[in-house]
């Protein structure tokens, strides 16, 4: 028995949507800022809290990987992203720690920086830049050769 409505059209392939070339190589080389930025920070030592008082209790050992940890939040502070300045390197758990914990990470930064570097910085993450990965990129790379890596 045949269909009183007869099938539709087959229709062809959607355009894949892509995006422009700049945004592309903006978008990978601001991963590449990002992953080298840390292997720098890591690059530093071992964990900046060990010894220190971490909530309650004092950080003897670590326990996890190292991470490299922005002082001041990428995301709320996007000028400040790549700044070597704004990372330490931490173990996972201390890391963990002090994202649930900004308040006493705060304190903490204040001593770690002193109050002229806090100032310094923040006045440097009020600033609104547009970031150029690929010109940041060289910079780091610079950099990570330096720290022989």
């Amino acid at each position: 028995m045949a269909s009183a409505f007869p099938k539709p059209e087959k229709r062809g392939k959607k355009p894949k949507k892509r995006l422009p070339t700049k945004k592309v190589r903006q978008k990978k080389a601001k991963a590449k800022c990002l992953a080298l930025w840390s292997k720098i920070i890591r690059a530093k030592g071992a964990c900046v809290f060990i010894g220190k008082l971490v909530g309650r209790k004092w950080h003897e050992r670590c326990s996890t990987p190292l991470n490299a940890m922005h002082c001041l939040p990428k995301g709320a502070y996007p000028a400040l992203r790549l700044h070597l300045d704004n990372g330490m390197a931490g173990c996972g758990e201390v890391h963990m720690y002090y994202t649930k914990h900004p308040e006493e990470f705060g304190i903490l930064l204040r001593q770690f920086w002193g109050p002229e570097k806090t100032e310094e910085m923040l006045a440097l993450a009020r600033t609104q830049i547009k970031i150029d990965y690929e010109a940041e990129l060289v910079v780091l790379e610079e950099k990570a050769r330096e720290h022989g890596l």
